[in-house]
């Protein structure tokens, strides 16, 4: 193969993935159910999507007229004892990373690695959240109250059950 011909498909692979990278930018400035609360029927739920750059958590209402957490995750099971949280943040990740990583300086490659290629344990975090920062990497978003109890739904599914079908907790963890 000629020079010319690698040097034009180096260029040809550049182009695609700075189009790829600016699409995918352009893209996620479009709008999407702006005016969700004007759809018939449709009664907006107040929820909230964060993120730390690794993992992303839904906040939902603790409690509201369509869902009580409080009859699924007990207080007096947490450590944390805060008693009337306004707020549920769930995600779903590696347990190690959970439990084993407090700042990003204690990340080990052993831990990265596990996490990175789904080879570790997963498990749920769940924290209670008094008020909502909206500022950084935390967006607000409205579903339809249909949609907002799927969303439950999906959640509590995806949560270990004992055989009492209460949650399973991890033992001395936060």
């Amino acid at each position: 193969m000629k020079m010319q011909s690698i040097k034009k498909i180096i260029l040809g692979l550049i182009l695609l993935i700075f189009l790829y990278v600016g699409l995918m930018y352009i893209l996620a400035l479009i709008p999407v159910n702006k005016n969700i609360s004007m759809s018939m029927g449709c009664k907006p739920v107040t929820i909230f999507i964060s993120t730390n750059g690794v993992h992303s958590d839904f906040i939902v209402p603790f409690k509201n007229e369509y869902f009580d957490w409080s009859k699924k995750i007990l207080v007096v099971n947490v450590l944390s004892k805060k008693l009337n949280p306004n707020f549920l943040s769930v995600g779903w990740g590696d347990k190690g990373f959970y439990l084993d990583i407090e700042e990003w300086r204690d990340l080990d490659f052993k831990t990265a690695f596990k996490a990175g290629f789904g080879l570790g344990q997963s498990a749920m975090h769940v924290t209670f959240i008094d008020q909502i920062n909206l500022k950084g990497d935390c967006k607000k978003i409205e579903l339809c109250a249909d949609d907002y109890l799927k969303l439950v739904a999906y959640i509590i599914e995806s949560f270990q059950v004992n055989n009492k079908e209460e949650f399973s907790l991890i033992p001395n963890a936060s």
